[in-house]
């Protein structure tokens, strides 16, 4: 509610709130970082008590990132499509979005791997448990696999040459694929566990690989709902260009060198 009351100040032409916008977004960046680790452990790891890890929450976030990179490029390209911002975000804005997106899924896999070189490493049974029934299980090894080609080789193959971020089509396409598979590793971190015990033995009954169509994916879409009506709520009868904004000239000139 700040954060909106802020905005519409600033684009009614408060020049002096628009100075110190910067300094409060730092702030806000640091809570929004400290709150979501602290979620990434009562929420996420709390799932197996005797698991710990000390980077998750870095993991977590990385991964929140990008999807809100994905989400940004999508409500980009949408407006655009709309009739919306297609004077204000142009070719150059897409390129750089694309190429944020393209560095933030390395990021996720590189703190994804130092995740597991650290466990691996140090070799306690109170952490590599969690790994031992996503390797070893004969179906979430395969979800291993999986999460590697296709949240990591594909997306960076597929994001690494410049005239593919500067196509709208291709970079439309790419965001939603990024969506998806971010889901699937939230999916991969959570679901897992409950194919077995607090001590890693397998649980006689349970699936290995516990997917719902029923479940998981109405889910899925009441959560997209809910997101998408809330933004439409909240930016519908409010001007979508910051015409005050002294930088907006410079945001209009940008060029990619």
């Amino acid at each position: 509610m700040l954060l909106k009351r802020w905005s519409v100040r600033a684009r009614a032409g408060d020049h002096a709130l628009q100075a110190s916008l910067a300094g409060r977004a730092a702030i806000g960046l640091i809570a929004l970082v400290l709150t979501m680790s602290l979620a990434a452990v009562d929420w996420v790891m709390s799932l197996n008590p005797h698991w710990y890890s000390t980077i998750f929450g870095v993991y977590v976030f990385a991964g929140s990132v990008v999807s809100a990179l994905a989400v940004l490029s999508l409500v980009t390209v949408g407006l655009q499509q709309s009739g919306y911002f297609r004077r204000v975000a142009t070719v150059e804005h897409r390129h750089d979005v694309g190429k944020l997106l393209f560095g933030f899924t390395v990021f996720w896999a590189y703190i994804a791997f130092s995740q597991f070189l650290l466990i691996w490493y140090a070799n306690i049974p109170e952490e590599t448990f969690w790994y031992k029934y996503r390797f070893w299980d004969p179906v979430w090894g395969k979800a291993s696999w999986a999460l590697l080609i296709f949240h990591l080789i594909i997306p960076f193959l597929g994001l690494m040459a410049r005239t593919v971020r500067r196509n709208k089509t291709y970079l439309l396409f790419a965001t939603i694929y990024v969506l998806c598979i971010h889901w699937y590793d939230h999916f991969y971190i959570v679901m897992p566990q409950y194919g077995y015990s607090i001590e890693g033995a397998p649980l006689a009954g349970k699936p290995g690989f516990a997917f719902s169509w029923l479940i998981d994916v109405p889910c899925a879409i009441g959560m997209i709902g809910l997101y998408v009506a809330l933004f439409a709520l909240i930016a519908g009868d409010r001007p979508l260009l910051p015409k005050q904004d002294p930088r907006l000239g410079e945001s209009l000139n940008h060029v990619n060198p």
